[in-house]
């Protein structure tokens, strides 16, 4: 259903030859997460549209091994060759390219909430956000919120922000017996509630506890919240044990 409205109500872009693509993929370490791990699975996905895209990659020392290991083209520190549209997967105007700008802005959060970032961190997000809504030809919003926050907090019109889901990289999904092994290890042999992100205190696994309490009290579920080990939330753990949920890193 969603699809079927999707493809009602967005327009349809045609393209009657190979669209050269240059990708930023310079945030991408040896170890992707987040961001990071989105960017190389888009780069994984322009590249097997051979038919219709000319991929070439922006990529760091952490990045050219991953790349190059799916054959897609890495260019060196200083090239910036001509291409119909450089993409910025993460915030930011890949610099030095004459050609059109699309820039993807994950969400606006350092702004709503910057009680949880450091106070240079939401400086230089703001200054990167406000210096890529000038620069950038279109904008891409991973949620219709964001799309609003951006149309709301720095007027951008309707027209050059589109709103673009994030998907699920294709691969090998676990099996039951391999499900069932891990779950046994972590003692989960009933009902549960499963929260991923690491866990600093913008991500709210407080709030997340209270709204499901009741849940975890009279139903018999377990709250289980997988993330980073480097909790930046002190006392949370206590906290989830406290109300029988789990922590898994």
């Amino acid at each position: 259903e969603r699809a079927a409205r999707f493809l009602r109500t967005e327009p349809r872009v045609e393209v009657s030859s190979r669209l050269s693509v240059v990708l930023d993929a310079t945030g991408i370490s040896h170890r992707p997460q987040g961001i990071e791990q989105y960017t190389l699975n888009l780069a994984r996905a322009l590249a097997r549209e051979k038919n219709s895209v000319d991929l070439r990659c922006l990529a760091g020392d952490g990045a050219r091994d991953l790349l190059a290991r799916d054959g897609i083209s890495v260019l060196g520190p200083d090239e910036r060759p001509a291409c119909d549209v450089v993409h910025g997967p993460a915030f930011v105007v890949p610099k030095g390219f004459g050609a059109p700008a699309v820039v993807t802005i994950h969400d606006l959060i350092y702004d709503i909430l910057p009680e949880c970032y450091p106070g240079p961190f939401v400086e230089h997000m703001r200054a990167t956000v406000a210096s890529t809504v000038k620069e950038a030809r279109h904008l891409i919003a991973v949620s219709d919120r964001t799309r609003l926050d951006l149309m709301e907090r720095h007027g951008v019109g309707p027209d050059r922000v589109t709103r673009v889901y994030e998907g699920c990289a294709p691969g090998d999904w676990p099996g039951e017996a391999e499900c069932r092994t891990v779950l046994s290890k972590h003692g989960l042999d009933g009902p549960y509630l499963l929260a991923v992100g690491v866990q600093q205190p913008r991500k709210n696994a407080r709030g997340l506890l209270r709204a499901v309490s009741s849940l975890l009290k009279h139903r018999g579920m377990k709250l289980v919240l997988v993330g980073g080990k480097d909790c930046e939330d002190t006392g949370l753990a206590d906290e989830l044990a406290r109300e029988g949920a789990g922590f898994h890193a």
